[in-house]
């Protein structure tokens, strides 16, 4: 699966998805996630639990809530 499959997938779970490139090839890439459909299989894969702890992006989603409810300041204080 190309990597724009998982920004697909993210933003298919309502996540804003901010992809880092350098390269303009790159760029227009990561920007074509709306041309890009995840197969009933693909999303059955990324839902499953096998990934858990595997995908980097996965710790962001972890603390994604505390972001949403809490002052940056407090979250600090959850270290």
């Amino acid at each position: 699966m190309p990597v724009v499959g998982l920004g697909t997938y993210k933003i298919s779970l309502g996540m804003v998805v901010i992809p880092k490139s350098v390269t303009k090839s790159r760029i227009i890439e990561n920007i074509d996630v709306f041309d890009f459909q995840l197969s009933a299989e693909e999303l059955a894969y990324l839902d499953s639990s096998l990934l858990i702890g595997y995908l980097v992006y996965d710790q962001v989603e972890k603390l994604h809530h505390k972001y949403m409810l809490k002052n940056p300041a407090d979250y600090e204080n959850d270290k």
